[in-house]
């Protein structure tokens, strides 16, 4: 983690921040301080301020022990901040009487926009009339147990790609380079592998080649940090299926998951 500070003039005719949470008081109650911190900065940069007693609370699901439901507050409405990974418990919460969620990092529109919604029933406060739409984070995953295989020596690039696959759902495990690879694949099934095409030892082209001609018909989508057509040439004569451009994006890989695991592809895949 780092951080910097600049300071920047103000741009002529720019339009002043909106403030959506003018006059509003908001409750946080959470044992991390890093969480305590963001929704303070955010509710504070939507113009409201943090008290210990308010009409909306907001309340970490980690205070929970042993994972167990919060209890919501009898005074006001309460709104639960649960992980994308707790997705699960946002019915269960709504249940027990919590007015909605927010998924952490906190996201000031979201923070604003359901703050107001829960805060709607007090007097002189506007407050959408229409249900706060879901967090994108906490949709319905596509390819929930889907296995794949990253192979990636820089752990930055590792994080960010394996990271992105499990919001798809996917069950990720990594490998560090080619040989590792191949040493994972004579021991384990996967459904799709991503590989980076430079790696030490084994770089990415060397271990399909050498998969391919041992007979293994997985899937392989090359990952690169260049976009030249001759990168992606030398992935499919190495035998590999596709490629993608480093750093990855979520829509990028959205579409190769969807491509290579889909019944008809994998049919074809088989067939060559």
């Amino acid at each position: 983690r780092f951080r910097f500070e600049a300071p920047f003039a103000v741009a002529a005719g720019a339009a002043p921040r909106p403030r959506p949470l003018d006059g509003v008081a908001v409750a946080v109650r959470s044992p991390d301080p890093f969480v305590r911190q963001a929704a303070t900065a955010q509710i504070e940069a939507s113009g409201g301020r943090v008290a210990r007693q308010a009409g909306v609370t907001l309340i970490d699901h980690a205070m929970a022990e042993d994972g167990a439901l919060m209890v919501k507050p009898s005074q006001g409405e309460a709104i639960i901040l649960l992980k994308a990974g707790e997705r699960d418990l946002i019915d269960r919460y709504r249940a027990a009487g919590f007015h909605g969620y927010l998924i952490k990092p906190l996201r000031r529109a979201s923070l604003a926009e359901r703050v107001l919604a829960a805060a709607g029933r007090r007097k002189g406060l506007a407050a959408p009339t229409a249900r706060a739409q879901d967090d994108d984070r906490v949709t319905p995953v596509a390819f929930k147990g889907l296995r794949v295989l990253l192979v990636e020596d820089n752990p930055v690039g590792a994080l960010l790609a394996k990271t992105l696959l499990r919001r798809e759902g996917c069950v990720v495990q990594t490998a560090a380079d080619g040989h590792e690879a191949l040493l994972t694949l004579k021991e384990a099934r996967f459904d799709l592998i991503f590989m980076d095409m430079r790696m030490p030892r084994m770089d990415g082209p060397a271990a399909a080649r050498a998969l391919r001609e041992r007979g293994e018909r997985t899937p392989i989508v090359a990952l690169t940090a260049n976009a030249f057509a001759e990168d992606r040439i030398a992935c499919l004569e190495a035998g590999m299926n596709d490629h993608l451009t480093k750093p990855l994006e979520a829509d990028a890989l959205r579409a190769a998951l969807t491509r290579w695991t889909n019944v008809g592809n994998r049919a074809k895949v088989g067939a060559q």
